[in-house]
């Protein structure tokens, strides 16, 4: 036989089943359904099987059914058809479908769009078709739509228009436009690009126009481009710059370049040269670049290239390489190098020397490897190099030993040193200091040793100097005295100071605080005397200041007042205040309070208003607060909550609470019991909520405990569990239980059963278990029983066979 419970109208209704656990409430045919689960917080309602199914929600509206875990998951919608299950918030979300086979979860609207699928991992939403499509993928950002498997495939893009199809990888990439009718596939930037034809077999890429065009053959490298037919030929190569058109045997050749106006031809290569020009009759050969060169003259004996004027001059030498131009005579020179854009001049030995580039205004020489470099300035005074561009960049120094490169202003600065590897700029003294490094961002200045260090940021005001690793950190501020080093973003902080033994890092001002010590690990911060003290510590907030030792001790918190000292872990503790006298020691949060007092010897804590009062002691262990004296007693206990009292030893015992008005004294465990009354006289001691309660009376013998006038009433016995209360005859009975409530009465036996209900109305009775079960009513006929809470549901009826148990108004 199980035990009743009460429902909504204050009765247990029949038919109540053993495995219910929760409240018991009424069904939509007005009794109370199987299988309640104690998480249910709804209406409960018959189910698929004829019963209530455990766990409904107030919002559910629908028929109940089983979940996964043969229980009603909660919220399950009216609208719902196939079989719930626990969705990624451990319930069930709305609208759950018969084809989904996934784990629900939130869509868009808050709710799970229908036919979700066990391969989702992203949040569902809903489709085309108002419902939500199997496989939407965590990284969907767009609307979800059928895709030719009747699925929404994964990754389903924004701006996708068009119906999805699977990819190469078997999954839908972002951006398929509405026009695509091929199979999707991954395109350069990782996404498919629009406009995919179904005769395209290579890897799609962005066209000219943003999007990609028809029919892009595997072996295309290049970018894709509207041809003459308004589609992307085959075969585009990388190097295609002009618009693509087809070639002799109907397809597009490699090469095409973007000012070719004729029939693009086979080369000698067989494929089409760059750059063929309308009035090319022969065939075409590759140049010194690997494009045809315009108007190829029948004289010509050497390989075509393009001149200044757009075609191959007459007359081009064997010897030469590069592109021709008309020289200071009027024709071309011998040998002219292939890199060579600028006019050609005759150097110092009478001939055109190689690469003179088009910006060149001074006199060509020879370089470093017998060649003249390109863009040799009239500045120029040493001998030509070759530049990181392969050119010679202008105003080369004659002391400048290393690689040449571009400067700031797109021009080699002098003195450039062969270590250099970053961009050339402007020194303090309008040159190109040594040793400048690729990483270098500000601009250059003379270092410790004459030079230049590497890696100068742009923020440096100060004079660069070594670091660390014998290079120039970035950000060395003009205030800086000392080497400086790495700091936690791999640069140099501002204002490094000789002393500092540590990684820099950046301070609250953004910049790197003098005296910064190795075993620091926090944020570094200005300090009393506006430098960083050693040792800052990652949980410091506020400002650094000297400690005892001269350094600035750990975890300085940003109310600190007073100047800070070692603590018991030899770190300094949060929020010393000026006052301190004593050692600094940890707090209950781990940090150090304020008014830390000489005598002090225990852990310090908060007290009442937020600070550590003075003289606390060891064994204390709860909230320090002020004392009569104005200072915190030793021993305060933490469950201790009003102002603290000295005793009968003159010192603040254990739990001393705000209600107690009289002496603190002993208890029987050796502390002042919470809430002593004057009125007392007998020896305090713990009660059941661990106080000590008002008007302990000698002849008590059992726990004292709270009676419902807030005091411990006369003679309560050992054998009382519960909370005692005046009797019939005005005094407390013997073994009142702890659950008991209502006003105590004599039982059948003439003692005061346990656990009597304030709403008791008729005579107690024993119960199942020898005892008065609570809330006994006149109407009940069956026998008393236990349910869950412990005490008697109202109105037992014969029939029920489950174990009874609350209702929603917390009555049986």
């Amino acid at each position: 036989m199980g035990k009743a419970r009460k429902c909504e109208e204050g009765e247990c209704l029949l038919k109540v089943n053993a495995e219910s656990t929760g409240l018991a409430r009424n069904g939509e045919e007005g009794e109370c359904l199987l299988r309640v689960n104690a998480k249910s917080t709804g209406r409960v309602r018959k189910g698929d099987e004829g019963e209530c199914f455990l766990e409904v929600n107030a919002e559910s509206t629908g028929l109940a059914r089983n979940g996964e875990e043969g229980e009603c998951l909660l919220r399950v919608n009216a609208k719902s058809t196939g079989r719930v299950r626990k969705g990624d918030e451990g319930e069930c979300f709305l609208e759950v479908n018969a084809e989904s086979t996934g784990l629900a979860r939130n869509g868009e609207e808050g709710e799970c769009l229908l036919r979700v699928n066990a391969k989702s991992t992203g949040r569902v939403r809903k489709g085309d078709e108002g419902e939500c499509f199997l496989e939407v993928n965590a990284e969907s950002t767009g609307l979800a739509r059928n895709g030719e498997e009747g699925e929404c495939l994964l990754r389903v893009n924004a701006k996708s228009t068009g119906r999805v199809r699977k990819g190469d990888e078997g999954e839908c990439f972002l951006e398929v436009n509405a026009e695509s009718t091929g199979l999707a596939r991954n395109g350069e930037e990782g996404e498919c690009l629009l406009r995919v034809n179904a005769k395209s077999t290579g890897r799609v890429r962005k066209g000219d126009e943003g999007e990609c065009f028809l029919e892009v053959n595997a072996e295309s490298t290049g970018l894709a481009r509207n041809g003459e037919e308004g589609e992307c030929l085959l075969r585009v190569n990388a190097k295609s710059t002009g618009r693509v058109r087809k070639g002799d045997e109907g397809e597009c050749f490699l090469e095409v370049n973007a000012e070719s106006t004729g029939l693009a031809r086979n080369g000698e290569e067989g494929e089409c040269l760059l750059r063929v020009n309308a009035k090319s009759t022969g065939r075409v050969r590759k140049g010194d670049e690997g494009e045809c060169f315009l108007e190829v003259n029948a004289e010509s004996t050497g390989l075509a290239r393009n001149g200044e004027e757009g075609e191959c001059l007459l007359r081009v030498n064997a010897k030469s390489t590069g592109r021709v131009r008309k020289g200071d005579e009027g024709e071309c020179f011998l040998e002219v190098n292939a890199e060579s854009t600028g006019l050609a001049r005759n150097g110092e030995e009478g001939e055109c020397l190689l690469r003179v580039n088009a910006k060149s205004t001074g006199r060509v020489r020879k370089g470093d490897e017998g060649e003249c470099f390109l863009e040799v300035n009239a500045e120029s005074t040493g001998l030509a190099r070759n530049g990181e561009e392969g050119e010679c960049l202008l105003r080369v120094n004659a002391k400048s030993t290393g690689r040449v490169r571009k400067g700031d202003e797109g021009e080699c600065f002098l003195e450039v040193n062969a270590e250099s590897t970053g961009l050339a700029r402007n020194g303090e003294e309008g040159e190109c200091l040594l040793r400048v490094n690729a990483k270098s961002t500000g601009r250059v200045r003379k270092g410790d040793e004459g030079e230049c260090f590497l890696e100068v940021n742009a923020e440096s005001t100060g004079l660069a100097r070594n670091g660390e690793e014998g290079e120039c950190l970035l950000r060395v501020n003009a205030k800086s005295t000392g080497r400086v080093r790495k700091g936690d973003e791999g640069e140099c902080f501002l204002e490094v100071n000789a002393e500092s033994t540590g990684l820099a890092r950046n301070g609250e001002e953004g910049e790197c605080l003098l005296r910064v010590n190795a075993k620091s690990t926090g944020r570094v911060r200005k300090g009393d005397e506006g430098e960083c003290f050693l040792e800052v510590n990652a949980e410091s907030t506020g400002l650094a200041r000297n400690g005892e030792e001269g350094e600035c001790l750990l975890r300085v918190n940003a109310k600190s007042t007073g100047r800070v000292r070692k603590g018991d872990e030899g770190e300094c503790f949060l929020e010393v205040n000026a006052e301190s006298t004593g050692l600094a020691r940890n707090g209950e949060e781990g940090e150090c309070l304020l008014r830390v007092n000489a005598k002090s010897t225990g852990r310090v804590r908060k007290g009442d208003e937020g600070e550590c009062f003075l003289e606390v002691n060891a064994e204390s262990t709860g909230l320090a607060r002020n004392g009569e004296e104005g200072e915190c007693l030793l021993r305060v206990n933490a469950k201790s909550t009003g102002r603290v009292r000295k005793g009968d030893e003159g010192e603040c015992f254990l739990e001393v609470n705000a209600e107690s008005t009289g002496l603190a004294r002993n208890g029987e465990e050796g502390e002042c019991l919470l809430r002593v009354n004057a009125k007392s006289t007998g020896r305090v001691r713990k009660g059941d909520e661990g106080e000590c309660f008002l008007e302990v009376n000698a002849e008590s013998t059992g726990l004292a405990r709270n009676g419902e006038e807030g005091e411990c009433l006369l003679r309560v016995n050992a054998k009382s569990t519960g909370r005692v209360r005046k009797g019939d005859e005005g005094e407390c009975f013997l073994e009142v239980n702890a659950e008991s409530t209502g006003l105590a009465r004599n039982g059948e036996e003439g003692e005061c059963l346990l656990r009597v209900n304030a709403k008791s109305t008729g005579r107690v009775r024993k119960g199942e278990e020898g005892e008065c079960f609570l809330k006994v009513n006149d109407e009940s006929t069956g026998l008393a029983r236990k349910i869950e809470e412990g005490e008697c549901l109202l109105k037992v009826n014969a029939e029920s066979t489950g174990p009874p148990l609350k209702g929603v108004e917390g009555v049986c």
